[in-house]
């Protein structure tokens, strides 16, 4: 047990020292560095409930009514993939301003009066996100 954890702790400080400034690189241009490639992945899928896009459909058309429990999967989904992707710049900014949001949207499940001006508001964020994220 204790090799295994050394083993991944190393491999983990080898990806940290090989990961590189990521592509683009262009000063003034924020690049995602390399890491976190799968969460970037999932989150810039053209479908799917824990990609930017469908986390987005979903919270557009939240109401008073709606049923939140494949809502809360999706937002756990989309909050621990934006926690785990690399982003410099403006791009860290935006990437913020989504978790924030999330957590409003998060807290707000309580209270389905609030849901929808608050996913609202949610929904702007992820989609900045996603045009200055994803390819």
């Amino acid at each position: 047990m204790t090799r295994l954890i050394l083993v991944s702790l190393m491999a983990g400080a080898l990806v940290v020292a090989c990961g590189g400034a990521g592509p683009g690189g262009s000063p003034g241009i924020p690049t995602v560095p390399a890491g976190g490639g799968a969460a970037q992945a999932e989150l810039c899928s053209p479908s799917g409930d824990a990609s930017l896009t469908g986390l987005a459909d979903q919270l557009d058309g939240v109401d008073a009514g709606t049923d939140t429990a494949q809502l809360q999967i999706a937002l756990g989904r989309v909050t621990a993939n934006l926690s785990a992707v690399n982003v410099s710049g403006d791009l860290t900014t935006a990437r913020d301003a989504a978790l924030s949001a999330l957590q409003q949207v998060q807290g707000a499940l309580a209270d389905p009066t609030t849901l929808p001006e608050v996913a609202s508001s949610a929904v702007g964020a992820l989609r900045q996100l996603e045009s200055a994220l994803c390819p």
